[in-house]
């Protein structure tokens, strides 16, 4: 009895690894047919085909309302009432209305936005399924509009806390440029206000000094002119002038010519030449006064020419002697047959003069 299960057993096993084999063979055969059929350029007929009655259950088979109305979201588009229809197309046109003037402020606001009345507009959301292969049924649609209206939220809170910070930021360098043009006018102000100050002072020594000068009290005058020299800017040279006509009239030519000098510095006008020339010959600096009078000529003074000639005339002196004929030629000889072919002579000791100035 055990015998014969024993034998039975292994009947059955060699059955089945024969059986395995034969299934392993098959699947190796049946893939390099494959292989081959996908290798080949062999063309099959197609297979003609056949209606199989009562294929699918009564049950399971799809009503002739599928294939009339559409997709899921059309049919539920056209079941939603009118006014709910009315209410999502307004929201969507209000979204891509606003969406517009967005995307050049905030751009992810602006596609939120888009999103948004795509998602509202009835038959929008078909783009959203035909681009992002998906059913946009009405659990994802519960989902996905929150979820936009919160990124939305998000979007605008940050978008309105930059603007912030921007307001912030150009209220602040308003404010400073308010505070340095405040700061610029004040400085401006302050500085017409010591210009006033000071051009009130010069007139007010000046017109001290003008005074004492008419009541013969040079000392006096100068003193005032002095100071009014001291605050004077762009008045300075003609108060220097001033003072300097007033040490020549006084006798001060020393100190008038300094004057006249510093003016020389600042300017190059002939006149001051011509007066600091006359400062010269009171000091008898003959050669200094001739300098700056041919200076002053130079620049077109007709009065430096007259003292030129003044101070340092033409003069003429003797250069040498000839022997002069009667006839008014000249010869060289000084013997007794001099100037005979020229009517004999007239002076032995004719002299030629030459014309030169001192300076």
């Amino acid at each position: 009895m055990i015998s014969s299960e024993r034998h039975a057993g292994y009947d059955n096993a060699s059955s089945g690894k024969e059986n395995g084999s034969i299934g392993r063979k098959f699947i190796r055969l049946k893939r390099a047919a494959l292989l081959w059929l996908s290798q080949s350029r062999i063309v099959f007929p197609p297979t003609p085909m056949k209606y199989v009655p009562n294929l699918i259950p009564e049950h399971s088979s799809p009503g002739t309302d599928t294939y009339e109305r559409g997709s899921l979201n059309k049919r539920a588009a056209e079941a939603a009432p009118a006014f709910l229809r009315i209410i999502g197309i307004s929201f969507a046109i209000l979204t891509f209305i606003i969406s517009l003037p967005t995307l050049f402020t905030n751009v992810w606001a602006g596609i939120i936005l888009i999103l948004l009345g795509l998602a509202f507009l009835p038959g929008g959301y078909a783009v959203l399924e035909r681009r992002f292969k998906f059913s946009f049924s009405w659990p994802v649609r519960l989902v996905c509009i929150p979820v936009l209206f919160i990124l939305f939220a998000i979007v605008i809170s940050n978008d309105t806390e930059l603007q912030a910070e921007r307001n912030k930021k150009t209220a602040e360098e308003q404010a400073a440029k308010a505070l340095a043009e405040k700061e610029k006018e004040a400085v401006t102000a302050l500085a017409i206000k010591k210009e006033q100050i000071r051009k009130a002072r010069v007139e007010g020594f000046r017109t001290k000094a003008q005074a004492r000068f008419k009541g013969n009290s040079a000392k006096a005058g100068l003193v005032f002119l002095d100071s009014a020299i001291i605050f004077a800017t762009t008045e300075r040279n003609e108060l220097i002038e001033t003072r300097a006509a007033y040490y020549f009239k006084t006798g001060k030519f020393e100190a008038a010519m300094k004057d006249y000098t510093s003016l020389l510095d600042s300017t190059n006008r002939n006149d001051i030449y011509y007066q600091r020339a006359r400062c010269y010959v009171k000091l008898k600096q003959i050669k200094s006064a001739v300098a700056d009078l041919q200076s002053a000529m130079d620049k077109g003074n007709t009065e430096a020419s007259v003292l030129y000639e003044k101070i340092n005339p033409l003069k003429r002196r003797v250069l040498y002697y000839v022997t002069r004929c009667c006839d008014g030629s000249t010869s060289n000889a000084k013997g007794r047959g001099a100037c005979s072919h020229h009517d004999g002579v007239c002076d032995w000791n004719d002299p030629v003069y030459e014309t030169y100035r001192e300076y």
